[in-house]
């Protein structure tokens, strides 16, 4: 358990209860469920390694990705007024969207890479120098990787 945090006016401050339940949901991800399996480029250099608790992080922000695309195709075929006043796709979407961010802090913090303009996880955990992606290319690998089954 971290140590206790105070203000400056002595009083305790409480880790907020979506924080402590999120993390507590890192901590208990098992990472084999969601692996990187993206193949390193030749050209990209590795500059680092994905620590432990880190692999947990993009396992887990990998499933909430999943899970926020499911939830938005099934509500595609819904009638809309079932989903009134339904926040599951809004929570699913926030908790990729911190855990992301989180993710990509820990590796650029944990092997000091915060000058590096574009880093990527690839298989067996390898932190590399990748080509950073703009919209066009992401869109054109994206349509690639959809076309050979990526």
């Amino acid at each position: 358990m971290p140590e206790e945090i105070f203000n400056r006016e002595g009083t305790k401050i409480e880790r907020p209860k979506f924080l402590t339940d999120l993390l507590a949901e890192v901590d208990s991800f098992d990472e084999s469920l969601f692996p990187c399996n993206y193949k390193r480029e030749e050209g990209e250099p590795v500059l680092g390694m994905v620590s432990p608790w880190v692999r947990k992080l993009y396992s887990i922000q990998r499933y909430y990705h999943r899970q926020m695309k499911l939830t938005a195709v099934d509500r595609e075929y819904t009638n809309p007024s079932e989903c009134a006043g339904d926040c599951d796709l809004c929570e699913l979407k926030y908790k990729y969207g911190i855990l992301n961010e989180m993710m990509w802090t820990l590796i650029r913090a944990e092997s000091n890479l915060w000058s590096e303009p574009s880093v990527g996880i690839r298989e067996n955990w390898q932190v590399v120098r990748s080509q950073p992606d703009d919209d066009e290319d992401g869109f054109k690998k994206f349509i690639l990787g959809m076309m050979r089954g990526k």
